[in-house]
């Protein structure tokens, strides 16, 4: 290789490695500073159970403001995480900077998934979860215990038990009821 054609490489390499250099926050490297946020939709079958709880997620904050390579941390499921990477897509904000100019961050986001104490403020719902085919679904296994009494005090135990059956049948633990 000819000295030009290596010091065109190496500009080659400096040009493609400056551009994919992501930074963490700290010494001269600002945080990124959140301009606008859509809250996440709940999905029907998290509503239905009324799932709270938060979703962490890491992402890549990147120079134009945008959030990529979005990856869940610590999952909720029942289509939350989804709607979690749906809604942190679409936020935008001010990205970091070091020595003035925008460069990317590694950045962890939280997001919250909680219900209002009255039914009249009920969150947006989202009906269709679709999980994206690299997402596995997680198996939960009961451990073996005491059988549970097969009277219940409570007026809901009914509803409770199908909820949960639909649940199970949704995670793929129980084959659909006929």
């Amino acid at each position: 290789m000819g000295p030009r054609l290596s010091a065109l490489a190496t500009l080659l390499c400096a040009v493609s490695c400056a551009q994919s250099l992501v930074y963490r926050v700290g010494g001269d490297v600002t945080p990124p500073v959140l301009l606008s946020r859509q809250e996440p939709l709940y999905s029907a079958a998290a509503l239905t159970v009324r799932l709270q709880g938060s979703v962490v997620l890491s992402t890549v904050i990147g120079e134009d403001g945008t959030a990529r390579e979005i990856r869940v941390v610590k999952s909720l499921g029942l289509g939350l995480d989804e709607n979690a990477i749906a809604a942190v897509a679409d936020w935008r904000f001010l990205p970091s900077t070091k020595g003035g100019e925008p460069v990317a961050v590694e950045s962890n986001i939280e997001v919250n998934f909680r219900l209002p104490a009255s039914s009249a403020d009920r969150p947006p719902v989202h009906d269709q979860v679709t999980a994206p085919p690299a997402v596995p679904r997680t198996t939960y296994v009961q451990p073996a215990g005491p059988a549970e009494s097969a009277s219940t005090e409570s007026s809901g135990a009914k509803d409770d038990d199908d909820v949960m059956s639909l649940i199970r049948e949704w995670r793929g633990l129980e084959p659909p009821k006929k």
